[in-house]
């Protein structure tokens, strides 16, 4: 557990420095298609390779999409930031109940969970699509760009 929250505190500064050079949003961006990727990359590789380069891409991308996400809704609107902070937790648990269960039935008799990798990375190609509307909707985060 230790390492863990290790890992955690040097791959932060990262992604903080990458957003004070491009923006929160285009970091965000790039860290979903990285997420999307990953998630991708167990049906691309049997084995080892494909399980742990997921388990690195999701690791190295998780903190710096929460700690963006955050920035974001703190940015939007200062008012309602905690409003948009607990939505988001809301949303994050119900996926977390709700995937395993879509995952375990997408994956059927034979076990095989391609199907729910693929699920988790279209709806991550779909949180990319909603946050390139989002920085062409929104003046009011030109300056997170």
């Amino acid at each position: 557990m230790v390492g863990r929250w290790y890992f955690c505190d040097v791959v932060k500064p990262l992604w903080g420095a990458l957003a004070k050079r491009i923006g929160e949003i285009k970091t965000l961006m790039g860290l979903t298609v990285l997420q999307a990727f990953g998630m991708c990359l167990p049906i691309w590789f049997d084995g080892a390779l494909g399980l742990y380069g997921n388990a690195a891409i999701l690791g190295l991308t998780f903190v710096g999409m929460v700690s963006m996400t955050l920035t974001l809704f703190k940015n939007i609107n200062p008012a309602y930031s905690n409003l948009l902070i607990a939505l988001a937790t809301l949303a994050y648990a119900l996926g977390q109940f709700l995937g395993p269960l879509v995952t375990v039935a997408l994956a059927g008799k034979d076990g095989n969970f391609n199907a729910g990798l693929l699920v988790a990375a279209i709806g991550l190609m779909i949180g990319f699509v909603l946050l390139v509307w989002f920085r062409r909707q929104s003046p009011k985060t030109a300056k997170l760009v």
